[in-house]
């Protein structure tokens, strides 16, 4: 059985993970919507890419740490599956960003996996 501490510490990692998965597909949907109402920002943004690999390495550290903790949990195999198949995919948005949409949808993919492989872990650990 898992420390109450423990249990805290594993439980604030994955609804950090899923926040910031939130966030990413929340960007991925807004950015296009706004760019066509104000496309003067076109022009005053700058590139995403640095920002985006930023972010898909902050992801992939959170995802690792939840893999290893959700290692020990036989019930979170399947967790772990999923993390590793939406950070598979994030990691592919990240090399193949051209065409745009092709990044987004596979961004918005790859989040939307870490955070129910995220989600899964969770409750797995908390059913432990």
């Amino acid at each position: 059985m898992m420390s109450a501490s423990k249990s805290h510490k594993t439980t604030l990692l994955d609804k950090l993970a899923m926040a910031l998965s939130g966030l990413c597909i929340a960007h991925c949907l807004a950015n296009p919507i706004i760019l066509i109402l104000l496309p003067s920002l076109t022009t005053s943004l700058p590139e995403n890419e640095l920002l985006h690999l930023c972010l898909v390495c902050l992801a992939s550290m959170l995802a690792l740490i939840g893999i290893l903790q959700a290692y020990k949990f036989k019930k979170a195999t399947l967790a772990i599956c999923v993390m590793v198949t939406g950070l598979a995919i994030l990691w592919l948005g990240v090399f193949f960003h051209d065409p745009h949409w092709l990044e987004m949808v596979l961004t918005s993919i790859g989040a939307t996996l870490t955070a129910v492989g995220h989600f899964m872990r969770n409750h797995a650990v908390a059913s432990s």
